[in-house]
């Protein structure tokens, strides 16, 4: 029996390593876009002011001004109001308690009879209000007032509460335009509710046609009715509904109102409407 031949061989053997794929780069992608939000996240909040930066801080801690707080802030607004009205030669009246500021147009200096479009000279006077009060951070509350004639037959003015809507929402286009962001305002039409007079002459209707801006700290429209400081500008003489005089102001000084005049809504209850006191500081 022959024996059999064993051969031996040397075999190198290859080892091929096995694709992993890209998963990697998907990873390190999304790792790269969280760093890249962060830095930008770091970056816009160092651009953004101190003072606008406390107070989105002092919105999300359900934070509000304290009393203290919120009337420095009023009486800081009253008196660029005042500074502009006497600067600026701008016709409205300033009220002032410690709610807010209520500061109120004559609609006939501000839109064209039965129309909703600010003249010019009134959309560069709000304008310049809003710039001078934007820095304090109030709220601003536009309310728009006609007076008891119905609006013109064939206007695309519906009625007079549609047209104090309108001129409210005019008013307010201009407070924007001065800076003011849309988020701190709110429109309200009264059409001819809540007159300013009883009176029911030209004169009279002439008064309740009127725009009023109420500038507050609270997003809350809480209406200025109640004892504060009148300032007008030009002087004014005012009535109530029985043509007695309850405020006068011939030279432009502060008038104390130590109580409210009829302008609220106790209209309707003549007997009960408070007579108004008045002390020149």
């Amino acid at each position: 029996m022959s024996e059999e031949e064993y051969v031996i061989r040397r075999v190198k053997k290859v080892y091929v390593e096995e694709d992993h794929g890209g998963g990697w780069k998907i990873a390190l992608a999304d790792f790269m876009c969280a760093l890249m939000i962060i830095f930008f996240t770091l970056w816009a909040i160092n651009q953004t002011p101190s003072k606008n930066t406390a107070a989105l801080s002092d919105y999300f801690k359900g934070k509000t001004p304290t009393s203290d707080e919120s009337i420095l802030l009023i009486d800081t607004a009253y008196t660029k109001v005042k500074k502009l009205i006497k600067d600026e030669g701008i016709v409205m009246s300033v009220d002032k308690n410690s709610k807010g500021i209520t500061i109120k147009f004559d609609s006939s200096l501000l839109f064209k009879s039965g129309s909703d479009e600010l003249k010019p000279k009134a959309l560069k006077d709000i304008e310049k209000l809003a710039i001078a009060t934007e820095s304090e951070g109030l709220f601003y509350h536009v309310y728009g007032y006609t007076d008891d004639i119905p609006v013109r037959k064939g206007s695309s003015i519906k009625n007079n509460l549609i047209l104090s809507v309108r001129r409210a929402t005019s008013a307010s286009e201009g407070l924007i335009e001065g800076g003011i962001s849309p988020n701190r305002i709110t429109i309200h039409g009264e059409g001819l509710l809540n007159p300013q007079t009883m009176d029911t002459t030209n004169k009279g209707r002439k008064e309740n046609r009127r725009v009023e801006l109420f500038l507050t700290y609270s997003s809350a429209p809480t209406k200025l009715y109640g004892t504060g400081v009148t300032y007008t500008k030009p002087s004014v003489i005012e009535k109530d509904w029985k043509e007695n005089t309850i405020a006068s102001n011939k030279d432009g000084k502060d008038v104390e109102v130590k109580e409210i005049h009829p302008i609220a809504n106790s209209v309707s209850s003549p007997d009960t409407l408070a007579s108004a006191s008045l002390q020149e500081e």
